[in-house]
């Protein structure tokens, strides 16, 4: 199922690794970039939108093979470092992504 390719360069490359107060997250760089994303402005898609949603099996259908080796640590990523608010439905994904439209909204007025 996983292409040995990308999980040797998942273990070489210091961009999947992230560390912070004690955790350390193996996590491929795009897929942070894609939650840190979520957390300051509320948007995304696909498979960041149905992680954050905790509706794994649809992100499981979104994942390319190398997100797919690295749930786990996608999973608790979001638990740890995303603010509380942001993830665990999509009534919650719905509000923060409203809270968020409405800060920018208020910042460019």
């Amino acid at each position: 199922m996983f292409d040995n390719e990308d999980e040797n360069k998942a273990k070489r490359d210091p961009e999947y690794y992230y560390e912070k107060d004690g955790r350390t997250y193996c996590i491929p760089p795009y897929i942070r970039r894609g939650l840190d994303g979520y957390a300051e402005h509320g948007q995304s898609g696909g498979f960041i939108r149905a992680a954050v949603q905790n509706d794994f099996a649809t992100a499981l259908g979104r994942a390319d093979s190398t997100t797919l080796m690295h749930l786990r640590d996608i999973h608790w990523y979001i638990q740890n470092e995303l603010p509380g608010d942001s993830h665990g439905s999509p009534e919650i994904v719905k509000a923060y992504a409203d809270k968020k439209r409405k800060e920018r909204e208020k910042t460019d007025s």
